[in-house]
């Protein structure tokens, strides 16, 4: 079975592959919303980081 992958290649110390979509020749199609989620988990570290630093002022 054949498949075409979409996405990136990245470099580095580990390689990885950011990974956008994958066709197999049967016309399956599997989406991955990897920059979305990695949007979702910034923002939310951003948020997270920012309540911490409120709450250990507080104290």
């Amino acid at each position: 079975m054949d498949v075409n992958a979409l996405g990136w290649f990245r470099r580095g110390v580990a390689p990885w592959m950011d990974l956008i979509q994958l066709q197999s020749d049967s016309g399956t199609t599997v989406n991955s919303y990897h920059r979305f989620w990695s949007f979702v988990m910034g923002i939310g570290s951003i948020a997270l980081g920012i309540a911490l630093l409120f709450i250990t002022l507080a104290a």
